[in-house]
């Protein structure tokens, strides 16, 4: 499945984001909110040189605002130099713009891996941070769920199939509401689907929750979809 619908945003903090009181990249998600957008990329043109608490507490508030990240890895990346030091340089850049994105929540385009040796597709994915699930025993990738090109969550599963055929038949979206979040994965994974979480997702307590979910439970949809699901602690009264 490709975006579901078209998101619009600033890459980085302008002026108008400091204009109106802005401090700190974390606040841009609740302003971008406020203001009518939902979409933000981080900016790393000169290098991921942002923390790990940091980083994640960026991707804890974009969630929360339902602002969908993505990331401008450094300029400097080349892969086709001369020099090895060079090389192996850009593939250390590339690895922490990895990381980051995942902190960021940033999502991830699945790459077209049909005609691809069984190895090459799993190593493929791996490097976008997906896990595989191969259904077949043959050498080629034969077809894929989801389809190349599609943007679903980082650390996603994708189904491989090598010589099985893929069967056409529509997901029936499963009940959410009330589930923790792994219980909320697992049967959306068990479905053919995809959960992206938004909300209190940086909580640990047994009781954050679904509240809400995108796709009303029983719709059938195609195989890969992506599910939003809204979290939260139910612990919390007013």
């Amino acid at each position: 499945m490709l975006s579901d619908k078209p998101t619009f945003g600033p890459g980085g903090n302008g002026d108008w984001f400091y204009r109106d009181g802005g401090k700190s990249t974390v606040q841009a998600p609740a302003w971008l909110e406020k203001i009518g957008l939902d979409a933000y990329e981080y900016e790393a043109g000169r290098g991921v040189v942002a923390g790990e608490e940091s980083l994640r507490a960026v991707g804890e508030a974009a969630a929360a605002h339902g602002i969908r990240m993505s990331l401008h890895a450094p300029y400097f990346i080349s892969l086709s130099g001369a020099v090895e030091e060079k090389r192996l340089a850009s593939i250390d850049y590339i690895r922490k713009s990895l990381w980051a994105a995942e902190l960021l929540g940033a999502d991830t385009t699945v790459p077209y891996v049909i005609g691809s040796s069984v190895a090459d597709a799993k190593s493929r994915m791996e490097s976008r941070g997906f896990t595989c699930k191969v259904v077949g025993a043959g050498d080629t990738i034969t077809d894929q769920t989801p389809a190349g090109g599609a943007i679903i969550p980082g650390k996603s599963a994708v189904i491989l199939y090598a010589g099985t055929d893929k069967s056409t038949a529509k997901c029936k979206v499963p009940h959410l509401i009330g589930k923790t979040p792994s219980e909320a994965n697992t049967a959306a994974t068990g479905a053919g689907l995809f959960i992206r979480f938004s909300g209190t997702t940086g909580s640990e307590s047994s009781s954050v929750r679904v509240l809400s979910q995108s796709i009303e439970e029983g719709t059938e949809v195609e195989a890969g979809t992506v599910i939003t699901v809204q979290l939260g602690d139910t612990s919390v009264t007013d």
